[in-house]
């Protein structure tokens, strides 16, 4: 799930960071 936009830009950098 997509809360805001950095979490996308952070899974592409770091994968799954916050899972």
């Amino acid at each position: 799930m997509v809360l805001a936009p950095e979490y996308s830009d952070n899974k592409k950098k770091k994968g799954k960071k916050l899972r």
